[in-house]
């Protein structure tokens, strides 16, 4: 890793609503964020969330 360079770790979860959330970590500092995102209703069938889940 080159000096200025961040190493992050990426986490998605996809639960059975459709609900994504999003954390990622900077390795070097234990820094961390997330994000929530919910499934406006209409925008992912359910075979779609299904899918991404398996």
């Amino acid at each position: 890793m080159r000096a200025g360079e961040a190493v992050l770790e990426c986490v998605f979860e996809v639960d059975v609503n459709g609900i994504l959330k999003v954390t990622a970590t900077e390795k070097t500092s234990g820094r961390s964020a997330n994000i929530t995102i919910s499934n406006s209703v209409g925008k992912l069938s359910s075979h779609e969330i299904e899918n991404m889940i398996n």
